[in-house]
């Protein structure tokens, strides 16, 4: 209700608020391989890009390539639910390369917050919540081999529950 701007614009300018780094990259002047993706949320347009580029799409924005992947080769997206300001439980949800800007992912996992990230991260992602004025929603976060910091991607208004790759115990957890 208090939160109407989800575009990843807004999901970038509140990251660098309540987390002091930030994913977006300027296309014109970056020099190397970013990710485009539409400024609209939920469309999962996502593709690689290489920069500088002169024209760049004005209804895109432009991100770091974030190096997500496992040691199986898997990408690893982490969909965190908030509800009231806190983090109930994490899922991990683990993707092909052919997949990875898309929701589709081939199994998923159920954890506690603290089994992924620090207490200095829940703090970060719960304060992320509060400055985005959301109260019952799903982020989308990835952590990047490079720097081992977290990056919200997205922001997800109407949570739609489990993974389907979830196993049917921890769905009905």
């Amino acid at each position: 209700v208090n939160c109407p701007d989800i575009s990843k614009e807004r999901v970038h300018v509140v990251h660098l608020e309540a987390l002091g780094y930030s994913m977006n990259l300027n296309p014109k002047t970056y020099i190397g391989v970013a990710v485009e993706t539409s400024d609209e949320n939920a469309v999962h347009d996502g593709q690689e890009v290489i920069c500088p580029m002169p024209f760049p799409k004005t209804d895109a924005v432009y991100q770091k390539v974030l190096d997500n992947t496992n040691e199986a080769g898997e990408y690893v997206d982490i969909r965190v639910p908030v509800i009231a300001g806190k983090i109930p439980l994490v899922y991990l949800k683990f993707k092909t390369k052919k997949y990875r800007f898309t929701n589709k992912a081939h199994r998923a996992t159920l954890h506690t917050p603290e089994e992924l990230f620090s207490a200095e991260e829940i703090d970060q992602i719960e304060k992320y919540a509060a400055a985005m004025k959301v109260d019952f929603c799903e982020f989308d976060v990835l952590r990047h081999k490079g720097n081992q910091k977290i990056y919200i991607i997205d922001v997800n208004k109407t949570p739609y529950g489990p993974p389907d790759p979830l196993a049917k115990k921890d769905k009905a957890m």
